[in-house]
C-alpha cells in the first residue's frame, strides 16, 4: 500500500467560505436551467482536459492491466458505475477488446456530442491502440452500439438488468461516497451477484466533503443531511467513513485490498465540531482519498437483504 501525504490546498476549489458554497448550490440547484450554462460561465467547471484524459483513458488502461496480469487474460466484459459527464470509458474498453461494457449512472448525463469523442478516439490511438471508426456522421446511439456498450441511466435498478457471474472488471472513480447511505450496501451486493468468479471491482474514493476538500460536511447531524432537501442540493456525499465503508465492503463478501491512501498531515475539522451521531475514528479524519481493489469470495456469500 502507498501512502501519501495531501497538500493542505488539496481540492480547495473557489476561494469561498464552505458554508457560502452550501447556500449557493442550494440555490443553483433549484433553478430551471441545464448544468452546462453555469459550466460557461465558471461554475460548476470540470476537471481540466489532461485531468479527465488521464482518468477516463490512462488510469482505465491501468485497471485493465492488473486484471490481465492477475488472470492471464484481457477483461472480456466491464462495468462502469458513476459515467459523470461522458461515455469516454465506452471507447477506451472497446479499443482494448473488451466485448461488452455497461455505463451505469443516475441519469442521463453524458454530452451526446460526437465531435468530443472523435477528440478521445484520437487520444486513444496516441495510448497504441487502435482507434475506433467513428466520424462525426455518426449519432450517439450509433457510437455506443460501434463500442457494444449499453448505458444505463437508472442507477442501482440498471444493475439489476446484468446477467449473475459475467462480468470480469468493475470501475468506479469518486463515486462511492455519492451513493445514497442507505443503498451502499445494495450496490455492493449487486457488485458481488454480476461479477464472474475470478472478476474485481476497482474503486478510488474521495473521502473530503465537496465544499472546498476538507471534512465540514461532518459538522451536520444525521438527520438533516439525509433530508431529501439536502441529498438534492447538488453536493451530497454519504459521509460513510473509511473504516465503515471497509467493513461494509467485506460484509457484502468481499476482500479489500487498499492500493494506496491520501492522508491529510492532520485533520481539516476539529473532533469537537464532527457531528454526536457520526462515528469517525481518528485515522478516519486523517484519509483523504483511497483506491482499492474488491474482490468476491465465493465461499462467502452476499448477504440477501443488505443491511446500511
Amino acid at each position: 500500500m502507498i501512502i501519501s501525504r495531501v497538500d493542505p490546498n488539496y481540492a480547495q476549489g473557489a476561494p469561498v467560505a464552505w458554508w457560502m458554497k452550501i447556500a449557493a448550490k442550494i440555490v443553483l440547484s433549484r433553478l430551471p436551467v441545464d448544468i452546462r450554462r453555469f459550466q460557461k460561465i465558471g461554475i460548476f467547471v470540470n476537471s481540466p482536459r489532461s485531468e479527465t484524459l488521464y482518468r477516463n483513458i490512462d488510469q482505465l488502461l491501468q485497471r485493465f492491466a492488473l486484471f490481465h496480469n492477475a488472470t492471464g487474460h484481457a477483461p472480456r466484459r466491464y462495468v462502469e458505475v458513476g459515467v459523470g459527464d461522458s461515455v469516454d470509458r465506452a471507447l477506451v474498453a472497446r479499443a482494448y477488446g473488451v466485448q461488452s461494457t455497461w455505463l451505469i449512472d443516475s441519469g442521463p448525463y453524458a454530452t451526446q456530442d460526437i465531435d468530443h469523442y472523435v477528440a478521445v478516439n484520437e487520444e486513444i490511438g496516441k495510448r497504441g491502440l487502435a482507434p475506433l471508426p467513428i466520424d462525426t456522421d455518426l449519432s450517439f446511439a450509433q457510437m455506443l452500439h460501434l463500442t457494444r456498450a449499453a448505458y444505463l441511466t437508472n442507477g442501482l435498478a440498471g444493475l439489476g438488468q446484468i446477467p449473475s457471474d459475467s462480468i470480469d472488471v468493475i470501475v468506479s472513480e469518486a463515486v462511492l461516497e455519492h451513493l445514497p447511505y442507505d443503498e451502499f450496501s445494495a450496490f455492493f451486493a449487486e457488485f458481488h451477484r454480476i461479477l464472474a468468479p475470478e472478476g474485481m471491482s476497482f474503486h478510488g474514493i474521495d473521502y473530503h466533503d465537496h465544499l472546498g476538500g476538507k471534512l465540514n460536511n461532518l459538522r451536520f447531524s444525521q438527520r438533516w443531511w439525509e433530508s431529501n432537501f439536502m441529498r438534492r442540493s447538488g453536493f451530497y456525499t454519504n459521509r460513510i467513513s473509511a473504516s465503515d465503508m471497509l467493513a461494509r465492503i467485506r460484509a457484502c463478501g468481499f476482500d479489500v485490498e487498499i492500493l494506496s491512501k491520501l492522508m491529510w498531515p492532520e485533520s481539516p475539522i476539529e473532533v469537537s465540531k464532527v457531528s454526536k451521531d457520526l462515528n469517525w475514528s481518528s485515522e478516519d479524519l486523517l484519509t483523504c482519498s483511497m483506491q482499492i481493489i474488491a474482490k468476491p469470495v465465493r465461499n462467502r456469500a452476499a448477504p440477501a437483504t443488505p443491511g446500511i
